[in-house]
């Protein structure tokens, strides 16, 4: 059974606002900056964007490897933000990116 459009956009308006509260009261019983998260998100975005593939193409393709610039932010964020802070810029960056490169969501 389909759900309706409205239904849909409801469900995913009750989401973000669940989300958004859940980041404001995680942000101050953490004590970290808003601020600083969303800017340590940002550049995570656009840094896990940008991947540098192997020089030399390997003979199995499992054994693919690439190189992310994101590894210093995510760091830097533990560092300035703390681990729960880090977290969340982690995941921000890695799901924004995937979805600007669609990839399809998966289902733990």
């Amino acid at each position: 059974m389909r759900v309706p459009l409205g239904v849909r956009a409801i469900v995913a308006a009750t989401a973000g606002l669940a989300g958004a509260s859940f980041l404001a009261a995680l942000a101050a019983g953490a004590g970290f900056s808003l601020t600083t998260v969303a800017l340590l998100a940002a550049l995570a975005v656009v840094t896990e964007y940008f991947q540098v593939d192997a020089v030399e193409p390997p003979l199995n393709p499992a054994d693919a490897r690439t190189f992310s610039f994101s590894s210093g932010v995510h760091i830097a964020a533990v560092v300035v933000a703390g681990p729960a802070a880090a977290a969340l810029v982690a995941v921000t960056g890695v799901v924004v990116v995937d979805l600007i490169r669609g990839a399809p969501l998966r289902r733990a």
